[in-house]
This record gives C-alpha cells, sequence and structure tokens, in this order.
C-alpha cells in the first residue's frame, strides 16, 4: 500500500509512506507513522479523505493507493465534560489504556483531574501504570503538575514505582519540587525526602530511586521545611541511602528541626555504623546540641563505652 500524506492548507506533499501487503492500516496507524515521521504529535492529527471525508481512527484503509489530507490542530485542548472526566479517570487508574487512547483522540485535556484534584498522571504514576503516563506524556501532560494532593513525582516516588519515576524525570519533572500539607506543617517534603521516609517500608525499592533523583540535581541538603535527608536516613538506619547522600556531598554536620546535628542523632539511637560513617566523612565531633552537649558526652552519659572510644 502506497500512502501519500498532503498539507491540506498548503496542497503540499508531507511525505510518501509504503506499507507492506497485510491487514488492513487504520487511521490510527497512519498518525502513529506520522508522529515518528514528522514528528506531529498524534493526537493534534486530523485526516481527511480526498473527497474531504474525516479519516477515523479505527477506519481501515484498504486502497492500494491512497491519499490523506493532514490537519494539525493547536496545543489546545477539549474540556471534558462529566461523563468524558469520569471515563478519563478511570481509564487511568484501572490502566485501560485503548480507552484512554481513543479518549485522547477527540482531544480531551490531558491534565484533567480527578473529584479529588489528583491529575491523570498522578493516578497513573500511583498505580505504576507506565504505558498510561506514556500516553499522557505524549499527548501533552504535564509533568510537574501539582495537585490539591501531591505531585505525579511525589507520587510515584512514596508508591517505590521505580520505572515510573524515570519516565517522570525524562521528562523534566522537578526533583526539588516541595509538597507541603499546609504552610509550616512538619511533613513539607521533596521527592528526595519522600524517598528517604518510605524505604523501610517498601522492600528498599527507594533505594534504587535515591540515586536516580540525586543524578536529575536532587538537593541532597534542602529541608524543606521539614527535616534535611541524611537526618531522615540516620534517623531509620537506611545505610545505603546515607551511603549515596553523603557521596553526592550531603552535609554530616546538619541539624534536625530541633537543632540536634546528625552525629547527635547517631549516637542517641546506639548506632555505631551510622557514627562511623557520619566520621569517615567529616562530621565535626566538636559540634554542640541545643544543650550545650557534644556528641562524646551524649555517649558517656548514657554508657555507650564504644561510641565514646570512637568520638574521642
Amino acid at each position: 500500500m502506497d500512502v501519500r500524506v498532503w498539507s491540506i492548507f498548503s496542497g503540499e506533499l508531507l511525505t510518501r509512506i509504503a506499507l507492506e501487503a497485510g491487514p488492513g492500516v487504520t487511521g490510527a496507524d497512519i498518525k502513529k507513522i506520522l508522529s515518528d515521521q514528522l514528528g506531529i504529535n498524534r493526537f493534534r492529527q486530523v485526516l481527511y479523505s480526498k473527497d474531504g471525508t474525516q479519516i477515523l481512527n479505527g477506519e481501515v484503509l484498504n486502497q492500494i493507493e491512497h491519499d490523506v489530507h493532514l490537519l494539525v490542530k493547536g496545543t489546545g485542548h477539549v474540556l471534558c465534560n462529566e461523563s468524558q472526566r469520569s471515563q478519563m479517570v478511570e481509564a487511568c487508574s484501572a490502566n485501560k489504556l485503548q480507552i484512554l487512547e481513543l479518549l485522547l483522540y477527540e482531544h480531551l485535556d490531558p491534565n484533567t483531574t480527578d473529584a479529588y484534584g489528583r491529575t491523570l498522571l498522578e493516578l497513573a504514576a500511583g498505580g505504576d501504570h507506565l504505558d498510561v503516563g506514556n500516553l499522557l506524556l505524549e499527548a501533552g501532560a504535564e509533568a510537574e503538575t501539582k495537585s490539591a494532593i501531591s505531585t505525579p513525582l511525589l507520587t510515584a516516588t512514596r508508591m517505590g514505582n521505580t520505572e515510573f519515576v524515570n519516565l517522570l524525570l525524562h521528562a523534566n519533572a522537578n526533583p526539588n519540587r516541595c509538597y507541603c500539607v499546609r504552610p509550616g506543617f512538619q511533613k513539607c517534603w521533596t521527592p528526595l525526602i519522600c524517598a528517604v521516609r518510605h524505604d523501610v517500608d517498601y522492600d528498599y525499592r527507594h533505594a534504587t530511586i535515591v540515586p536516580m533523583l540525586i543524578k536529575a540535581g536532587a538537593d541532597v541538603n534542602y529541608s524543606c521545611d521539614s527535616m534535611p535527608p541524611l537526618v531522615a536516613a540516620v534517623e531509620q538506619s537506611s545505610y545505603h541511602i546515607m551511603w549515596h547522600l553523603l557521596q553526592a556531598q550531603a552535609n554530616p554536620n546538619v541539624t534536625n528541626r530541633n537543632l540536634k546535628p546528625v552525629l547527635h542523632i547517631a549516637v542517641t539511637r546506639n548506632d555505631p555504623t551510622a557514627v562511623e560513617m557520619l566520621l569517615q566523612n567529616s562530621a565535626d565531633i566538636e559540634l554542640r546540641d541545643a544543650q550545650n552537649r557534644s556528641a562524646e558526652q551524649l555517649a558517656a552519659s548514657a554508657a555507650l563505652r564504644e561510641m565514646q572510644g570512637m568520638l574521642s
């Protein structure tokens, strides 16, 4: 089959598609090929036959030669009615890729939200529906959209969905975007803080996500009105994550919200492994906490002789 594609406005021949004989090619197939060949988003394409009849996505082109006229729509999207919104939310939540594709071909907004303010991309991220996420991004979904509840990257990170995190980072999602339930609230988390805090809960999958976020530019010392990532890692003895953070130049003298240095936290937890890692990365043994105590004094007061020996 030989398909010639013409511009509906200029009348010029844009490309010629040579297809092997076989099952009928559909309008949707042509759009995918044009997206690859010409770089035109397939969800912005409208195809017409020579007689001006629109070629539908499921319509089969079964002539030996076929002329197709291409109209490229603008970047704007059609607002969803409640029925369409419900269908899109269901498709993204339940990983119904074909239904979502049909809806997006209607130029519906891929940044639509559900009744709770969650974006479609956030719903896909929570369910680890990678193909749905790819489809939404291709249709123009914003990787950086912040809903009333979270962001797609924060949701994917929290759930330990490694491949989805990678997808969003390649779509330029901001690894330092902070989400706060309300200003001044303790749980104001960046994706990196979220990965550290949830590491123990999800079979240590976040140990893979942490270096991905760091490589994408996550600030290892950014606390976002909560706590620095290194403090969180020490508080749950996540040594693998401590290693990644320290290798990325995390501050070994950082403090928590109560001005307690991270070395003091490790001593209080009777964690010699964490203490040794911090000391090997130039933690200052002379630092004092809010009560003017050194780490060695804390160890002495708790009769932690091994710690005292390490800190003296």
